[in-house]
């Protein structure tokens, strides 16, 4: 079983603390996430409620398989049959943790997480033919690469069985990169640990693929109250994905472990994680409005949050560039504060006057600009259209986010947020610490970079009449 791949069990369900044990059919889906059909409500007493809340519910399929569903909604359904109604219900629940009945008291430590294409991401030691069945090649990377993120134990490494095959143009689910950490702590909250340095390794991934990434496996240890250890599966919706399909390893990546030492990747991913957890939203946002993202994406939406998190991001990251010397523009808010009422116009003036100084976004723009790299900056034909033409869509797009056009202002807008994502990507890198050497050469021989800034000749050159 796998996280990418739907299935169904037939099983028995009871609440921790009742004896009543009812048959139903399991289900999980990777967008819809997981559902119990049941043949009658869990417990007689609540039958006559149309919905019931549970933190965990205990179930057996297959026989003996031990499973725990948490955070469930349980919607009691009527029919009736004849004279008489007959009660059935379907459990809807959040995480469905395989291996364990878990209680109220149980920690969770030495989680094991596989994503697909990060054995392309890992891979170090050279690449040799697969042998027996499997046509194609292995990777093979014997000791992980092992450090500490803020007391955290992190661990990645692959296995030697994850053979590529050429004539079927798809990786093998046997790939067995993994990603293992021992927190510092154990945690009774699994969110902890999806949404903490896991994640943010998984993003540093899908950052690097230009589109979101579903996680195939994720596999962690149960302690009870007791002190017993079960190793468990944890199965739950990845539905912000558009797709949950495995596809040919990405060979594009903008940059990889490949051929780098421990230490470098250590570095890499320090910086990495402390840039997230500063950016995390913004950092989401730009991966699922990416050129390469899955799914029909309208060139107006993309480029409105792209164009958002930029400016948010020189906001966060860059320097300060003051309208006009500090000094002189307290002196000017002074004499305007002291004509001002003191009454709610008043106070709401103050406000908006106080936060004058800071960057406009065309200076904003004009930053990052200034920072990119050579390969970017020898391209742009006029910094001060291409600027305008980015402020003057952004205008444009906030009164009209839900409208359609058809004319030829959506493949200006179009053009425009490639070469946007290009732009952000550029930066974030220089965020990160590759040097302008390193970024020329990514965008010099990465087709999703020279594809995203295609047009920055034509948007740097022809000013739009629009606004």
């Amino acid at each position: 079983m796998s996280m990418i791949e739907p299935f169904q069990k037939n099983g028995q369900w009871w609440l921790p603390d009742q004896d009543n044990k009812v048959p139903g059919i399991l289900t999980f889906d990777p967008m819809s996430g997981i559902t119990v059909s049941l043949f009658q409500p869990l417990s007689v007493e609540f039958a006559r409620l149309d919905v019931r809340q549970s933190q965990i519910i205990h179930g057996i399929v297959d026989g003996s398989i031990k499973i725990s569903l948490l955070d469930c909604l349980e919607v009691i359904g009527k029919t009736r049959l004849a004279r008489e109604i007959h009660s059935s219900s379907k459990i809807v629940a959040r995480q469905c943790v395989i291996g364990t009945h878990l209680c109220s008291s149980s920690r969770f430590n030495n989680f094991r997480l596989a994503i697909h294409n990060y054995a392309q991401f890992m891979c170090r030691t050279g690449i040799h033919p697969a042998t027996g069945h499997d046509a194609g090649f292995m990777w093979d990377r014997v000791e992980p690469i092992e450090f500490e993120v803020d007391g955290d134990k992190i661990s990645l490494g692959i296995g030697a069985q994850a053979p590529f095959s050429f004539f079927e143009l798809s990786a093998s689910i046997k790939e067995s990169a993994t990603i293992s950490i021992i927190t510092k702590r154990p945690t009774v909250d699994l969110d902890e640990i999806i949404l903490g340095v896991f994640h943010s390794l998984k993003t540093m991934l899908e950052f690097s693929l230009g589109y979101p990434e579903p996680i195939i496996q994720f596999q962690a240890v149960a302690t009870d109250a007791y002190g017993r250890d079960e190793d468990i599966e944890v199965f739950f919706s990845q539905s912000v994905h558009a797709t949950q399909k495995i596809r040919n390893p990405h060979h594009d990546m903008l940059f990889s472990f490949c051929k780098r030492s421990d230490e470098d990747v250590r570095n890499l991913i320090t910086t990495w994680i402390n840039f997230y957890n500063n950016n995390r939203l913004t950092v989401d946002v730009i991966i699922n409005s990416g050129v390469k993202g899955f799914g029909d994406k309208r060139p107006e939406q993309s480029f409105f949050f792209l164009i958002s998190s930029l400016e948010a991001l020189q906001r966060n990251c860059g320097s300060l560039k003051l309208s006009m010397p500090d000094d002189q523009f307290q002196e000017i808010k002074t004499l305007i504060f002291n004509v001002l009422p003191k009454n709610e116009f008043g106070d709401h003036m103050r406000k908006r006057i106080g936060n004058m100084n800071e960057p406009s976004l065309p200076q904003r723009l004009g930053d990052v600009l200034d920072a990119m790299p050579q390969h970017i900056s020898e391209r742009i034909i006029n910094k001060k259209v291409l600027v305008s033409n980015l402020v003057k869509a952004r205008t444009l797009l906030a009164h009209q986010i839900d409208r359609m056009e058809t004319n030829n202002n959506v493949l200006h807008i179009w053009h425009l947020t490639e070469v946007l994502w290009g732009i952000t990507v550029t930066y974030i890198l220089g965020l990160l610490g590759f040097t302008s050497e390193e970024v020329d050469g990514i965008i010099k021989n990465k087709i999703t970079m020279l594809n995203a800034l295609h047009w920055i000749e034509e948007v740097s050159n022809n000013p739009t009449t629009k606004s």
